[in-house]
């Protein structure tokens, strides 16, 4: 049987270095220990301290006074995190519920990190400030448990759709979800790491195809070609059910379609950093579609269907991680 999970806060991990060290956990640990769990003095736990190392300990007291539990450390700390790309998941912000479940599956899929964004389209605007801040950091910290994560990844504050373009660069690889509408379009348009679109999941066996051409400049162009044309990105939706839209309308030939290879997802080592992007329900503006290609962001569509944007936001999540297996 698994052992029970128990994540601790920085000042309670600081000071459990070695085996027999004591510290108390916090009210909230404590309370769930002792009157969820019903755990009694002497049961075996796993703590882990949110930074990627865990260790086995075991409840050493109840105190009376204040329900407060005592943990002592039995095993030394172990680094556990997982030898893959460090994705992080840059959105829109879903209404109600929808954000306490993007974040919780975005987790248990392997995030390192998730980026509340404010669009001009934007229907919901993520909550600043403390309280909301604490919310989903317990959200995180309880799907970590779950998924039996020694890390919490990050969830910052929002942060405007300028504010995250201007960090772009910090980031190895860079993806953004477009709604079907906005797969036709011309300019000049600076290349991933990879320099092509990317058709992550749901592409079919048949060979559905999306283009790119001049791969190794800095400006080149990215659509769909013919065989493609019928099918799409997903990311920003364009309903009012806060869905991502990954369905597609067929290009006739204009100016934003060009010939070239099928791009397939490449492999993405170990370590390497991962930004992705999706949009809102109302769609990128098309300031914002340019400006994120422009900043080398390289567009993917996820498959045939309708999708919300927490949906679009795990199922990216979940295929960028596999691309480092």
């Amino acid at each position: 049987m698994r052992k029970p999970r128990v994540v601790l806060a920085p000042e309670v991990a600081g000071l459990l270095r070695a085996p027999g060290d004591r510290a108390a956990l916090d009210a909230a640990e404590s309370r769930r220990l002792r009157l969820v769990l019903r755990l009694k003095p002497g049961a075996d736990v796993m703590i882990f301290d949110g930074k990627g190392f865990e260790a086995e300990a075991r409840i050493a007291s109840i105190r009376r006074a204040d329900g407060a539990v005592e943990i002592e450390m039995c095993g030394h700390w172990e680094g556990r995190i997982h030898a893959g790309p460090l994705v992080t998941i840059a959105c829109a912000w879903p209404k109600g519920k929808r954000a306490a479940y993007l974040v919780e599956k975005c987790v248990e899929a392997g995030a390192r990190g998730i980026i509340p964004v404010e669009f001009s389209r934007s229907a919901a605007r993520p909550a600043e400030g403390g309280v909301a801040m604490r919310r989903w950091r317990r959200i995180a910290e309880s799907a970590a448990r779950q998924s039996a994560r020694a890390d919490v990844p990050e969830i910052s504050p929002p942060i405007s759709f300028a504010g995250l373009v201007g960090r772009a660069a910090e980031f190895d690889f860079r993806y953004v979800a477009l709604a079907p509408s906005e797969w036709t379009f011309t300019g000049p348009i600076a290349g991933d790491p990879k320099g092509a679109a990317v058709a992550l999941a749901g592409c079919d066996s048949a060979g559905d195809r999306i283009s790119s051409e001049n791969h190794s400049g800095s400006a080149s162009c990215i659509a769909l070609d013919e065989e493609a044309a019928g099918e799409g990105a997903s990311g920003g939706g364009n309903d009012s059910g806060d869905r991502a839209d990954s369905g597609a309308e067929r290009s006739d030939g204009g100016s934003g379609r060009i010939g070239g290879e099928f791009a397939r997802l490449p492999r993405i080592g170990p370590g390497r950093t991962v930004l992705c992007l999706i949009g809102p329900e109302g769609g990128f503006s098309e300031k914002e579609r340019l400006l994120a290609l422009d900043a080398g962001f390289a567009p993917f569509r996820l498959g045939p269907h309708v999708l919300r944007v927490e949906t679009a936001a795990v199922i990216a999540c979940a295929v960028l991680m596999l691309a480092g297996e």
